[in-house]
């Protein structure tokens, strides 16, 4: 036989592909439309996808991953901060050891990467964290594909005053606890009886995540 067939089909894409008429992307892509062509590989990628039959054919995913230049990791700028976000809306290189771990965990470890477009920038010190301080960073980078993400405040003990110690981590889960609260009471108010004078277009439901807080 031959085997169980890929369900995943993976594109190493360009960043600017859906940004060609702005700089710099609009002069890369003025002889030949190199960024324009990989737009239409994205696109047929994702159309074949979509286009699958449910029971018919087997159920396909996929990832367009995105970089621009790809150098080594000492050559990135000390400011290259290494970056994921949905969509095509980074700008810059990216290191060869960041591009690749990034690709890995977008293929074999995070779900949040299925049938989503990444763009990756800058590079990593991961070679410097334990372990565990590792699977946090890639799981907190992949987190904004599971979106969409509307506000992330980077430092949040320190924002609101909060000693990083143990007993500043009790009163930073007190903090969040009212905070979950108050979220609930807000959604159930507002929400309640779909979005009838909310502004909104369509019905909201609203449900208990059972998910850990990120």
């Amino acid at each position: 036989g031959f085997g169980v067939p890929p369900t995943h089909i993976v594109v190493l894409s360009s960043l600017g592909t859906e940004r060609t008429d702005k700089f710099p992307y609009n002069t890369q892509n003025l002889l030949g439309g190199k960024l324009s062509k990989r737009r239409d590989v994205e696109e047929a990628v994702v159309g074949t996808v979509k286009g699958r039959m449910p029971g018919v054919q087997v159920p396909l995913d996929y990832t367009i991953f995105k970089v621009g230049d790809v150098v080594d990791d000492d050559k990135v700028s000390s400011k290259g901060e290494f970056e994921l976000m949905p969509g095509d809306v980074l700008d810059g290189p990216v290191g060869v050891e960041a591009a690749a771990t990034a690709l890995v965990r977008a293929v074999a470890f995070q779900p949040s990467a299925r049938n989503a477009t990444l763009s990756v920038a800058g590079t990593t010190t991961t070679s410097t964290m334990t372990a565990v301080d590792e699977e946090d960073f890639w799981d907190d980078a992949f987190l904004r594909l599971d979106g969409p993400e509307l506000l992330r405040i980077d430092g949040l003990a320190d924002k609101i005053g909060v000693s990083p110690d143990i007993d500043g981590g009790s009163e930073l889960d007190k903090r969040y606890d009212l905070l979950s609260e108050y979220l609930r009471e807000w959604s159930a108010q507002t929400f309640e009886g779909g979005a009838k004078g909310t502004g909104l277009t369509t019905p909201v439901v609203v449900r208990p995540s059972h998910r850990d807080p990120s």
